[in-house]
């Protein structure tokens, strides 16, 4: 009770006087807020010092730190504590040691990426921090961990548009993968034995309900293959200089967004043409994904035209990362048929600044670190998840 009269006197200073005596002075009021305070601090520390074993640390920590952090750090602290210390949870916090920690850290390591023990690493220690400044501990066990990590490990692998089969020539498509098809399965043991999820950009799967369907291959580091995503929007145009194009055709489209997990980090998902419409992304948005992949195969003409203005600004407008493996240089069938992919994969940060670009045309790869910290830093300075309103109508004159 006492700490919600804080926090509702800390956005409303009159409430506060009204509550405590109708004529008392601003200045009053921000005395009996502070003293409010420090009988809440006092109460606290006096816990904080009962504390006796991990587990009970953890559970008073997040209490105590939660309101500092954004919703989607404190649910990535909340499950890096609660999982990975989890048999530490009924040891006393004062015989917990450092080869402790770095041993419970070590028999992850083949399961999970170095980003991620670095995450717990870091919130352990900041675990410990707490205790120490409140006299539950005397050191801080955490403050020096260290732990041995996978040399050149990459935790996702993200490919174009039309990976496998790039069809050139008009007319009936042919072709069409099935979720039995030999190819994921060897696909499927190398992930799991490199610990990797492998994104294929989209390939046309056999649909027994009806057409085609351009989907989203997804891999996970267990070697799970699934198709989360369907393109929703679909290639259907007529751009001066290039040939006409009629995906709706051979394709059925999508229905719905998807999102999918690699650790804490929340991915969403689209194909290539689906960048030109924001609706798509305000889900992703409004869902605080932390990656947004956008594999492609864009012309020419509309990739010189649109193609950096457009992820930039997914990426600004979502305030996270933004990654777009794109088919570039000229493609040639046995036949003779030729097509042109502007290519330029891009990676774009949440700031909207260009991070990493494949310049060169044909097979070309670029490896990048993308830190979460990164995307925190934005969204504290710009809180659109503050912000945003939901409209209701249109007001027509």
């Amino acid at each position: 009770v006492v700490k919600t009269f804080i926090n509702q006197a800390s956005g409303d200073r009159d409430f506060i006087v009204r509550k405590r005596s109708g004529s008392r002075t601003l200045g009053d009021a921000r005395y009996i807020r502070s003293q409010l305070q420090i009988e809440v601090q006092e109460t606290y520390d006096a816990r904080v010092r009962g504390i006796s074993t991990v587990g009970a640390a953890i559970d008073l920590f997040l209490k105590m730190r939660g309101d500092q952090f954004s919703p989607s750090s404190f649910e990535s602290m909340r499950l890096n504590l609660e999982r990975y210390l989890a048999p530490l949870k009924e040891v006393l916090v004062t015989k917990v040691t450092r080869p402790q920690i770095e041993d419970l850290l070590q028999t992850h390591r083949d399961r999970v990426s170095a980003a991620t023990l670095d995450r717990v690493a870091t919130n352990t220690r900041a675990l410990f921090k707490f205790l120490l400044e409140r006299g539950s501990v005397k050191e801080n066990p955490a403050l020096h961990i260290k732990f041995e990590s996978k040399k050149n490990h990459i935790d996702l692998i993200s490919f174009p548009e039309n990976s496998l089969y790039f069809r050139l020539k008009t007319g009936a498509i042919n072709f069409g993968v099935a979720a039995s098809d030999l190819f994921f399965r060897e696909l499927s043991s190398w992930a799991k034995k490199y610990q990797t999820c492998v994104h294929i950009g989209s390939v046309a799967l056999q649909n027994p309900r009806g057409k085609l369907l351009n989907v989203t291959v997804w891999i996970d580091r267990g070697g799970n293959v699934r198709f989360p995503y369907s393109k929703i929007h679909l290639f259907d145009v007529d751009v001066k200089g290039e040939k006409a194009v009629r995906e709706s055709d051979y394709f059925d489209s999508g229905k719905a967004a998807a999102i999918v997990k690699i650790d804490h980090w929340k991915v969403g998902l689209s194909i290539c043409y689906d960048l030109r419409f924001s609706d798509l992304y305000l889900k992703y948005a409004k869902a605080e994904v932390d990656l947004i992949l956008i594999p492609s195969a864009f012309l020419v003409t509309t990739g010189q035209a649109h193609w950096h203005t457009l992820l930039r600004a997914r990426a600004i407008e979502s305030q996270a990362f933004v990654a777009a493996a794109a088919q570039g240089g000229e493609h040639a069938s046995k036949s003779g048929e030729k097509r042109h992919t502007f290519g330029h994969s891009l990676i774009v940060g949440p700031w909207g600044e260009i991070i990493s670009e494949v310049t060169d045309k044909g097979p070309q790869f670029k490896v990048q670190l993308l830190k979460r910290e990164r995307i925190e830093q934005v969204r504290k300075q710009i809180p659109m998840r503050m912000h945003r309103k939901v409209l209701s109508s249109v007001i027509k004159e």
